[in-house]
């Protein structure tokens, strides 16, 4: 009686919160340089970039059976798990998330004494709606519940149910301008013809196509009404002198 002045039991209970948060911020990456003056020579280096990050919940079912080493078990009187480890793994399939689950049996043998069973389940989840992401910053599972049934007098089949909280996140690696030198002695040779037809093939982009015919690229974008900067079907462009 938790209630009397002179209880049995007494419990305390204390709660400890882990806020994770992130700040989302666009980055305008250069990824590549070129002048329409001069030669020019870019400097890369590769930049590991988070381009999107979620939040996914899901839960799963692990079953097992439980057998004693020696005797045989008359009653359970209580199951629980104090520890659940969690690792994972990414592939084209999404994050599968995989450990070990310790469960604590208490229990009564055959002569109605008291018997302790501790024993270690593997456990391997594919997270849902994971196959957008290649990594995890934050893995949180939990036990939810377990339950359980006498299979025979010495087994106990276990139904354990565990929850999963993962910080995805897609990462990707990008190629960008660190720095550019730039040769002012090696002044780029004016094109001589007055007008330039060229035709782009399907997918082709606009900025490569620049590039190549040594022209600024908002002004070959305006010159022939581009939408985009890859052209999705092939079709004849106007390079414009600059």
């Amino acid at each position: 009686d938790v209630m009397s002045d002179k209880p049995l039991l007494l419990l305390d209970l204390k709660l400890c919160l882990t806020e994770e948060g992130y700040v989302i911020a666009d980055e305008n990456v250069v990824t590549d340089a070129y002048s329409v003056k001069c030669a020019t020579q870019p400097a890369f280096t590769q930049l590991n970039i988070v381009s999107d990050l979620a939040k996914l919940n899901d839960s799963h079912i692990e079953k097992s059976s439980v057998a004693v080493d020696n005797g045989k078990i008359s009653k359970v009187i209580n199951i629980s798990s104090n520890q659940i480890t969690a690792d994972y793994s990414c592939d084209d399939k999404g994050i599968t998330v995989s450990g070990k689950v310790n469960i604590c049996i208490l229990a009564e043998n055959e002569d109605k004494i008291p018997v302790f069973i501790e024993r270690n389940i593997d456990y391997s989840h594919l997270m849902t709606s994971s196959s957008e992401y290649n990594c995890a910053l934050y893995v949180e599972p939990r036990v939810a519940s377990i339950s359980y049934r006498l299979a025979d007098d010495s087994t106990v089949e276990i139904r354990c149910e565990i929850k999963f909280a993962v910080s995805a996140a897609a990462k990707e690696n990008i190629r960008a301008v660190s720095d550019v030198e730039i040769f002012e002695d090696k002044p780029v040779k004016p094109e001589e013809c007055a007008l330039t037809l060229y035709f782009a093939q399907a997918g082709e982009s606009m900025w490569s196509i620049a590039k190549s015919h040594n022209t600024a690229l908002d002004k070959l974008i305006e010159e022939n009404s581009a939408a985009a900067q890859n052209e999705d079907i092939p079709r004849m462009l106007l390079i414009p002198r600059v």
